[in-house]
């Protein structure tokens, strides 16, 4: 019995020492961790017209927004939140994540479409620098461009790159078009505090990693891995 006790007392003293590091992720983060991956998923295997791996080839970096939704009562405006990663050197593996929110801006949904899956690729330089900011406006100076889809840019060698930045979009199962125009990008330093433990820049994560993957990036940083685990053509 006092065995037993002694027991239960180190478990219990166990789980108070372990707790601490587990904590601050959140059930929500967690979620969108999985949701991200899912998106991902979908979004390249998608039959015919998915991402193609052309495309993937050219990203420095990408971020996944899984359900960027209207604003309240469908007065324009969207938000959401997603989690965005760098190619290690920019050429190399997908790192680390950074937390993001996007807000603002014009609806741009079509009829009927309440919220939307985006994934944005970042395929210049210039592009990735904004990421490093507090926060930046999307459109204007930062030009963003819906992606082709599937065989029209499959190899990627011969696609020509007038954008820094290309976006996909989904709702109910179907590729879409919406408009980033006017949105802003904020980076998500409470979110990022809870990940890491720390507060930390945008750029310890992005650029040159100071952290080592959260546990719950796996299965989105496993499906990008997968599909394009080295950047091909990658743009100055």
């Amino acid at each position: 019995m006092k065995l037993h006790s002694i027991s239960i007392a180190a478990v219990a003293l166990l789980a108070l020492w372990t707790a601490p590091m587990f904590a601050g992720v959140s059930s929500k983060e967690m979620d969108r961790f999985e949701r991200s991956g899912q998106v991902l998923q979908d979004m390249i295997d998608a039959p015919d017209k998915g991402i193609p791996k052309g495309m993937l080839d050219h990203a420095r970096c990408l971020a996944v927004v899984p359900s960027l939704k209207k604003g309240a009562f469908g007065f324009g405006g969207r938000f959401g939140y997603g989690f965005v990663t760098c190619r290690r050197s920019m050429k190399g593996s997908w790192g680390p994540v950074s937390s993001f929110k996007i807000a603002g801006g014009n609806a741009g949904f079509h009829i009927g479409s309440e919220s939307v899956d985006v994934v944005l690729l970042f395929v210049h330089q210039r592009g990735t620098e904004k990421l490093l900011a507090d926060q930046f406006s999307l459109g204007g100076d930062t030009p963003v461009s819906a992606g082709p889809l599937g065989g029209t840019a499959s190899s990627g060698t011969s696609i020509a790159l007038h954008s820094e930045i290309y976006s996909y979009a989904r709702s109910r199962g179907s590729f879409t078009d919406i408009a980033l125009e006017g949105a802003r990008m904020y980076q998500d330093g409470e979110v990022n505090k809870d990940l890491y433990g720390r507060e930390i820049k945008a750029a310890d994560i992005l650029v040159n990693p100071k952290v080592a993957m959260p546990d719950g990036a796996a299965h989105m940083i496993g499906v990008l891995n997968k599909y394009s685990p080295r950047a091909r053509n990658v743009k100055k």
